[in-house]
């Protein structure tokens, strides 16, 4: 990979997440392809123009941080992904994000084309939950998920065919060789399968995809109900399974 391709990729990867904190849309107007498509968490799809005026009425002054940037570059094309934690003012956590973006290299330099967010997100349901064992469950779920060391490595894993199939083979073993342990009360699967979520006919190539899958839950106590899972999954437009699958 061209080091200095790379350096600025990850100079506008970074520009453009500043840009949305400080409601610069002048300055992310020229990261972004005319022709640009975002695909938020919530399963919107806006454009240039509409991401643009988004960002420049935006008066949350919630910030990103960001962090696990991978570049891959395929010629003229290359996808960007990041790790973003958006925190509010108080610095309380809304939520973990990953972040694809696609850009491609035309007369204008590097440009980003596609970028699509996919929020990493699980709830605990549970009942009676003074019940000591369930205590125990939640104790060390809330722990497990506080770690970003976790999200680190399921990513790391997701974009690395080899890993994958270490972590699916023996996920305690993948995730104690990272450093993060999991607590006995809990049972953990990785699975990997490809599951499309229902969109437009009109735009087939947005449709999205869940290529992999990290599931959390207790173990079940004879005298007590089970707790249900927590899933993480990191998901993708069809159209950039061929970035991703290699």
């Amino acid at each position: 990979m061209s080091e200095d391709a790379e350096t600025e990729l990850r100079r506008l990867n970074r520009e453009s997440f500043r840009a949305e904190d400080q409601r610069a849309a002048e300055r992310l107007g020229p990261i972004l392809a005319d022709d640009f498509r975002i695909v938020r968490a919530t399963y919107a799809v806006e454009d240039k123009a509409t991401m643009l005026a988004r960002i420049a009425a935006d008066t949350s002054g919630r910030r990103r941080e960001v962090s696990d940037e991978q570049v891959q570059l395929y010629g003229d094309s290359a996808v960007v992904t990041s790790l973003v934690t958006l925190r509010e003012p108080t610095g309380e956590v809304v939520g973990h994000f990953w972040n694809t973006k696609l850009f491609v290299r035309g007369g204008a330099g590097w440009q980003c084309a596609i970028w699509q967010v996919a929020r990493i997100a699980g709830e605990v349901a549970v009942e009676e939950p003074n019940a000591s064992g369930r205590d125990a469950v939640l104790r060390g779920m809330g722990e497990l998920l506080s770690d970003d060391a976790v999200l680190l490595a399921f990513k790391q894993a997701a974009f690395n065919d080899d890993l994958w199939q270490q972590a699916q083979a023996d996920p305690r073993g993948y995730f104690g060789g990272v450093g993060v342990t999991i607590p006995d009360v809990l049972d953990i699967a990785i699975t990997g399968h490809q599951a499309l979520k229902p969109w437009p006919p009109t735009a087939p190539e947005l449709q999205m995809v869940t290529i992999r899958c990290f599931w959390v839950w207790g173990k079940r106590d004879p005298d007590e109900g089970p707790v249900k899972p927590v899933q993480f999954y990191l998901e993708v437009p069809s159209i950039l399974l061929p970035f991703v699958r290699r």
